[in-house]
C-alpha cells in the first residue's frame, strides 16, 4: 500500500520476525524513546553508510578504553 505524505512517497512494509527480534526491538524502542520504525530507518541508514564506506575501502569501528588503554574494535559483521 503507498500514499503520498508530504510529496514524499511512503510505502508500508510488513515484516516476519521472531518473536526474539521482536523483543530485542521493543527493548531498544523504548531504550531509544523512538517507534520500531523510526528504529529500524535508523539501522538501515547506519547499515547504509557503512556499506558505502566499506566500498570506498574503510573500516567502521568503535574506540574505547580497556585497562587504562585506547582500544580500536573493529566491525567484521555486515
Amino acid at each position: 500500500m503507498s500514499d503520498d505524505t508530504m510529496g514524499s512517497k511512503s510505502e508500508r512494509l510488513t515484516l516476519r520476525v521472531s518473536d526474539a527480534f521482536l523483543e530485542g526491538l521493543d527493548e531498544l524502542s523504548i531504550k531509544e524513546g523512538m517507534s520500531r520504525s523510526d528504529l529500524i530507518r535508523r539501522a538501515v541508514a547506519l547499515y547504509s553508510f557503512a556499506k558505502e564506506e566499506e566500498r570506498q575501502g574503510r573500516k567502521l569501528g568503535f574506540f574505547s578504553e580497556e585497562d587504562n588503554r585506547d582500544v580500536v574494535k573493529q566491525v567484521i559483521a555486515l
